[in-house]
């Protein structure tokens, strides 16, 4: 949050700016110390894009969503959910899955992203959430089984939302985002994000995000917005039910 700080500190007239993730609205939910209000003290410009969450398993593993919820129930022993971090969305999202499966899997945190891929394709831990650009790297060695966010994944058109699975709150995607300090004047920040949103939409850009594996948006400051708080409230309620509180 270092970066948040210094931004929310700076002069509010458009020359600093934030490259914010997920993690800026999950940090206050997570750490009572935490120093910046991203609602109040950033003024969110325009949303680059989102990062899928995907539930994938080692090739070995089941080969669908409903084999994989079958196969834990009747085999809990041999099934785990890694996610690549404590509070990160990819935990909180496990959380949620046990819950609205009915599921009690252990959840198993690891140091990154990388880490947990690593993993899976060793065969350490049964399924995790990736994010889809690391989901995108180890590709050929892991099997999808379902993707956050409202809309498939043009690169993977067979792979079902969990939405169409019939759970909810798993509209969540990961996310970029750009924001500067709050009290910047709203000429500004309509310039910026036009012109931001502009860019982001230019093939040659737009190309080059769709290669890392994430989804180009380029939207207005109050798109961002809304994301935000549908991060706060959906992941705040989880974060309040299990109790997870981190000591920095």
């Amino acid at each position: 949050m270092v970066g948040a700080r210094a931004v929310a500190r700076a002069p509010a007239d458009g020359y600093t700016i934030l490259l914010g993730v997920s993690g800026l609205v999950l940090q206050p939910l997570l750490v009572k110390s935490t120093t910046v209000d991203p609602f109040k003290e950033l003024a969110p410009i325009t949303l680059i894009a989102r990062l899928p969450l995907m539930l994938v398993v080692p090739r070995s593993g089941p080969t669908s969503f409903d084999d994989f919820i079958r196969q834990a129930k009747e085999n809990p022993s041999r099934f785990s959910i890694g996610n690549y971090g404590v509070g990160t969305p990819s935990h909180l999202l496990s959380i949620m899955l046990n819950q609205q499966a009915g599921l009690d899997l252990p959840l198993i945190p690891f140091q990154g992203s990388a880490p947990l891929a690593t993993n899976l394709i060793g065969e350490q831990v049964a399924a995790g959430f990736l994010d889809s650009v690391t989901a995108r790297q180890f590709s050929e060695k892991l099997r999808f089984l379902a993707v956050t966010g409202t809309q498939r994944v043009a690169r993977l058109p067979e792979l079902p939302t969990f939405r169409e699975l019939g759970f909810r709150s798993f509209e969540q995607d990961g996310w970029l985002g750009l924001l500067a300090p709050a009290g910047t004047p709203q000429p500004i920040v309509a310039k910026l994000s036009k012109q931001l949103a502009r860019i982001v939409a230019m093939p040659e850009v737009s190309a080059k995000i769709e290669n890392m594996g994430i989804a180009p948006v380029g939207s207005t400051p109050e798109e961002l917005l809304t994301v935000m708080r549908n991060d706060s409230d959906v992941y705040g309620k989880v974060i309040r039910s299990a109790s997870i509180h981190i000591i920095p």
